[in-house]
């Protein structure tokens, strides 16, 4: 059933209603070619209906919401979700680990959240990893050896990412992950250190890994969007560059 025959429905209800459209960024994907005319449409002729629009991909979202010839240009008021500050999130981890009895020092649950950059989804899932392990007293090594397995667990589908990018873009890449994050890209420095060409080769290359959506920027540095993959390079490039 679509929104067309439920929004009746809800009319007829004597509640407040608010719809929430997650992941909205998906509709661009959508083969019909005016899904978000339909959609602002529908949103406007429902103004009892209070709509929430979230995505997980900012510069989508900003670009469907922030330019002018687009149909949901400033018709929300935006919001932006911060990461989880660690005095939040240290606590929480520690107290489902102490429920079962397991050893997490906050020292540790500090290191699992820079190195998965705070980012909720990686968090997650790497402490659901070291939770259903069993292991009773979590330390050093069991981190280290648990993100070696999950970069493993990975590595098929990285492998593949190497066959979508040039020689340079793939070098551009590491190296952006390898620096974990590069404010500077044009920098002599930086180009030097990683042997990559010119200030606009890396121009073109950060414009191709931009539009694959594998790079983003995030507090005025490129960073790779994949958490994991962005670990992945960095190991790589550490095994046969120190």
């Amino acid at each position: 059933m679509g929104l067309h025959q439920l929004l009746p429905l809800f009319n007829s209800m004597d509640k407040t209603l608010t719809i929430v459209l997650d992941e909205f960024q998906q509709i661009l994907e959508y083969p019909e070619k005016n899904t978000e005319h339909l959609l602002r449409g529908i949103i406007q002729e429902n103004p009892q209906i209070s709509f929430i629009l979230s995505g997980s991909k900012r510069h989508l979202m900003e670009a469907m919401l922030n330019t002018s010839s687009r149909p949901f240009y400033q018709s929300m008021e935006l919001m932006y979700l911060d990461p989880i500050p660690a005095e939040h999130y240290i606590p929480f981890i520690k107290d489902l680990f102490y429920s079962s009895a397991t050893g997490f020092p906050i020292e540790l649950i500090q290191k699992v959240l820079e190195w998965c950059r705070f980012h909720t989804f990686y968090v997650q899932h790497f402490c659901n990893r070291l939770y259903v392990s069993g292991l009773k007293d979590v330390n050093k090594a069991a981190i280290n050896q648990l993100s070696i397995e999950i970069l493993s667990s990975y590595e098929p589908l990285y492998l593949s990412y190497r066959k979508l990018l040039s020689t340079h873009q793939y070098l551009l890449i590491q190296a952006i992950a390898a620096e974990n994050g590069v404010s500077q890209p044009y920098s002599s420095d930086f180009i030097r250190k990683y042997k990559l060409k010119t200030a606009s080769s890396v121009k073109s290359s950060l414009d191709v890994l931009f539009s694959k959506e594998m790079i983003l920027i995030v507090n005025n540095q490129w960073i790779v969007y994949d958490v994991f993959f962005s670990r992945w390079l960095e190991h790589n490039w550490k095994m046969f560059n120190l």
